[in-house]
């Protein structure tokens, strides 16, 4: 427990999930019950694993918990700017 006392920050990772939508969903629901920790989202709509993983790679996590929230194994990330791919 005492390394959370010095945690600075929480990354939540996740899909749509954690992404929030017109109501709260849980990193925002987090933030409220620790108001003196900053809650970094990392999340998108139809995320994925490597998606998730490249995210949280880029940033800078010392001091900080990171939880994730998994998104089905099968998921892969589809590039919505490849119009290609259709929709």
């Amino acid at each position: 427990m005492d390394d959370f006392v010095n945690t600075t920050k929480i990354f939540c990772l996740g899909d749509g999930y954690a992404h929030g939508h017109i109501w709260p969903e849980w990193p925002q629901i987090l933030q409220a019950l620790v108001p003196d920790i900053k809650v970094i989202v990392i999340s998108a709509i139809g995320a994925g694993h490597e998606f998730l993983i490249n995210e949280l790679l880029s940033n800078d996590i010392k001091d900080s918990l990171v939880i994730f929230q998994w998104p089905d194994h099968r998921r892969f990330d589809k590039l919505m700017q490849d119009a290609s791919w259709g929709i």
